[in-house]
């Protein structure tokens, strides 16, 4: 469940001395969540629309895993 990974993520992070890493991670993965068909499929109930063409959130979701090492190399 990607709400727990993002909270697993985030927990070990902040236990950093530096709340940076943990801070672009949790806003990273937030927004990632409300950019791609995730956000869409969560809040059904919503009238947003997602084109299902669209190659945004590919390349998101690649960005995000871009960075990701990076940010993990402060722990």
């Amino acid at each position: 469940d990607a709400a727990r990974t993002q909270t697993c993520i985030v927990t070990e992070l902040e236990k950093c001395e530096d709340p940076t890493p943990g801070n672009l991670m949790d806003s990273l993965m937030t927004f990632a969540k409300r950019q791609t068909p995730c956000d869409h499929i969560l809040k059904a109930h919503t009238a947003r629309s997602v084109d299902a063409r669209s190659t945004a959130p590919v390349a998101l979701l690649q960005s995000l895993l871009l960075v990701a090492p990076a940010l993990l190399r402060f722990v």
